[in-house]
């Protein structure tokens, strides 16, 4: 019998749900990375006001309720890890993904015409790009509420375990 692809290849947490960028902003729970073989960290967006542009940042922390957190910086030149689509009205017909490594400011992602187009991005990270050195291993995404205008955003974790099981028995990630 074949592997199931949910539990045995990934499993997924909902970072935030759908949320109005411009009224809540939104922080996503942390992702403790012991048990992790690599994350996906994937945002979508939809169409908002020009000059709005939504900014994820990336922190990392020792545990899941934030201590010592600090900004967890992403590779910011073409490494096949940042990625995105983005389209002006929808992304039904855009089936490739760009190279957006050239997006990303130290441990921060956005785009400046982010915010008037449907947006589609990925981010892979590993393990050891976070600080193990000094114990940290939880890793979250924040987005600010700085948006005057209507802009529904939502993030999704996408995880490839590094024990593998069945998807009423993995761990938890949070």
């Amino acid at each position: 019998m074949p592997k199931a692809m949910l539990g045995d290849y990934i499993d997924l947490v909902e970072g935030f749900p759908v949320v109005d960028l411009d009224t809540a902003g939104a922080s996503a729970d942390y992702i403790n990375m012991k048990d992790v073989e690599t994350l996906m960290v994937v945002f979508a967006s939809g169409v908002g006001t020009a000059g709005q542009d939504p900014v994820l940042d990336f922190e990392q922390a020792s545990d899941n309720s934030g201590t010592g957190n600090k900004a967890l910086s992403l590779p910011t030149t073409s490494s096949t890890r940042v990625w995105k689509k983005q389209a002006a009205t929808s992304l039904a017909s855009t089936t490739q993904w760009t190279d957006g490594s050239g997006d990303v400011s130290t441990a921060a992602l956005t785009n400046a015409t982010g915010a008037e187009q449907s947006c589609l991005w990925a981010v892979e990270i590993f393990p050891s790009d976070l600080d193990v050195a000094n114990a940290f291993d939880h890793v979250r995404v924040t987005i600010d509420d700085d948006m005057s205008n209507t802009q529904p955003g939502y993030l999704l974790y996408i995880i490839k375990p590094l024990y593998p099981s069945a998807p009423d028995s993995t761990v938890s990630y949070l």
